[in-house]
């Protein structure tokens, strides 16, 4: 559960939710995939002080579970 009310509507949405990025046992922000040229691009919206390797590790992680190539990944 997200506490803070204004970040649950960036969670929770009508179309295409996005994934959550849990840090700690709370939300700490959210990631999309989309499709690329040659693989996929992960994208991640992060609300709190964590580790972009650990999080960049992860997404190469699901790419390969995925099986795609990823292309680029963004911290918006």
């Amino acid at each position: 559960m997200q506490p803070d009310r204004a970040l649950h509507k960036h969670i929770w949405k009508i179309v295409r939710n996005p994934g959550a990025v849990l840090y700690r046992g709370e939300i700490a922000g959210i990631w999309r995939s989309k499709k690329a040229k040659k693989g996929m691009e992960l994208s991640f919206k992060i609300w709190k002080e964590i580790d972009r390797k650990a999080v960049s590790g992860l997404g190469e992680s699901y790419a390969a579970f995925r099986q795609e190539n990823l292309e680029t990944i963004n911290f918006l």
